[in-house]
C-alpha cells in the first residue's frame, strides 16, 4: 500500500524485522489470527522515518537529546501514515507503539 521512499538501512531493517516476525509466528500457531497484522506491522513499523531528516538518521555520532527526541517521533508519523493509507487500526497501533507504551 505505502510507496514511501525510505533509506536503504531502514528498508533493510524493516525487511529483517518482517522475516523475524515470520519465523517467530512459525512456532506460535496460537497467534495465527493475528499473523497478517503482525507481519504487516513488522514490514512497515519504521515508515515514519521518512519524515526524519537524513542528517539525524545517518548521524555518525551519538545522537544529542534533541536529535533523539526528533527521531522518536517516527512512531507517531508512521502511525499517521498507516492510518492515511488505510491499514487496520491494529496495524496502526502496532506501528505507533513499537517502541513502547507512550507511542514516542
Amino acid at each position: 500500500m505505502i510507496s514511501i521512499a525510505l533509506d536503504e538501512n531502514t528498508r533493510s531493517h524493516n525487511k529483517r524485522v518482517e522475516l523475524l516476525m515470520e519465523a517467530f509466528l512459525h512456532d506460535h500457531s496460537d497467534l495465527f489470527p493475528y499473523c497478517r497484522d503482525l507481519i504487516t506491522a513488522a514490514r512497515i513499523h519504521d515508515i515514519g522515518k521518512h519524515y526524519i531528516p537524513d542528517e539525524i538518521l545517518t548521524a555518525p555520532h551519538k545522537l544529542t537529546a534533541e536529535e533523539r527526541e526528533i527521531i522518536d517521533w517516527h512512531a507517531y508519523y508512521g502511525y499517521e501514515l498507516a492510518k492515511e493509507q488505510g491499514y487496520s487500526d491494529t496495524v496502526c497501533k502496532m506501528v505507533l507503539y513499537h517502541h513502547g507504551a507512550d507511542g514516542l
